[in-house]
């Protein structure tokens, strides 16, 4: 993507605009990942997202799971902010709920109609910590665990532990809210574990469970959503173009090898044969005869799709192609 210089000067004026003002904190949203993004100036829009502290988390989407491979496109950007792409909605039916809680940023992404929804803000999830831009040492003050809980229905039921203690009640503030006292001090050193029980009026119940740690122990990204968010693509498109004498030394030979007939008409009849006549006919499997086609295999008579020849017959159409032109 790249935005007009104006855009992003409406952009920077804004974040500006924010910060003068005494924001707490700047929450930005976007539709392609920063590393999708061609901006003016160095440092590009990561810069501009991370000039202040208060810019926690940059909300985008565009990537999603990337085709199902990644389920959770999460990275924590060098300049100290998340980058936290969504699963679409089309396909895998996902929205998010967030908070911020005392100054840490919590969030979970949710299924539709995937109730009870938990969101545990504090202590919040270890591998979403930022230290450079939350108090974390609040986590460490406080006196009572806090979650978010949402249902279709009444809730009936919220109880709480850490690692292996024993269940305990939780208390509900106000509309969805809901605390239980803790001693911080107990979990001060390593990772541990915090599970939530809920049980709401229709008899929907889910438990969740949360790592979590006072101290600098952290989780660690998956390494493909860490490349895909955290590398700059636009760069691959900014190196300098091809000399104008190649590109005409390529037409040239493409010229060259369409009038000489000799060659030109058998390399157009071989790509076509590729498409439409059988590769090879032999004894594929043990005792039957078969016919390998582009499209699939007939062994005695039945029908095998398969893709992996139309990868090979591409690969062979564009070699064979090359070669005649080099």
């Amino acid at each position: 993507m790249w935005p007009q210089s104006g855009e992003m000067e409406h952009v920077r004026n804004l974040s500006e605009e924010a910060h003068r003002q005494g924001s707490n904190y700047t929450i930005w949203f976007g539709h392609y990942p920063t590393s999708c993004i061609l901006t003016p100036g160095p440092g590009g829009v990561r810069a501009l997202i991370g000039s202040h502290r208060e810019g926690l988390v940059y909300l985008c989407g565009h990537y999603h799971t990337l085709g199902g491979m990644v389920s959770n496109m999460y990275t924590l950007q060098q300049a100290g902010f998340l980058e936290l792409e969504l699963g679409d909605w089309k396909d895998n039916r996902l929205y998010r709920v967030a908070a911020v809680d005392h100054g840490l940023f919590s969030f979970i992404d949710v299924h539709h109609r995937d109730w009870p929804v938990i969101l545990i803000t504090n202590p919040k999830h270890t591998l979403y910590k930022m230290p450079t831009r939350e108090p974390l040492n609040r986590m460490r003050n406080s006196t009572h665990i806090r979650m978010l809980i949402f249902s279709l229905s009444h809730i009936v039921d919220v109880q709480v532990k850490v690692d292996e203690e024993g269940w305990r009640p939780c208390t509900e503030v106000k509309g969805p809210l809901y605390v239980a006292m803790w001693e911080p001090n107990k979990y001060a050193q390593g990772l541990h574990y915090i599970h939530v029980h809920v049980e709401d009026g229709d008899g929907r119940v889910k438990t969740i469970t949360q790592p979590f740690s006072l101290d600098d122990t952290r989780l660690g990204f998956h390494l493909l959503p860490r490349f895909v968010l955290m590398s700059n693509i636009t760069n691959k498109y900014q190196k300098p173009k091809l000399p104008l004498r190649c590109l005409q030394c390529w037409l040239q030979k493409l010229w060259i090898l369409g009038t000489v007939d000799r060659i030109f008409y058998p390399l157009v009849l071989y790509a076509l044969y590729l498409t439409v006549g059988p590769w090879s006919v032999g004894e594929v499997i043990e005792g039957y005869t078969g016919i390998i086609f582009a499209w699939g295999t007939i062994i005695n008579g039945v029908y095998l799709p398969g893709s992996f020849t139309y990868a090979y017959g591409f690969l062979q159409v564009g070699t064979n192609s090359s070669l005649h032109v080099l």
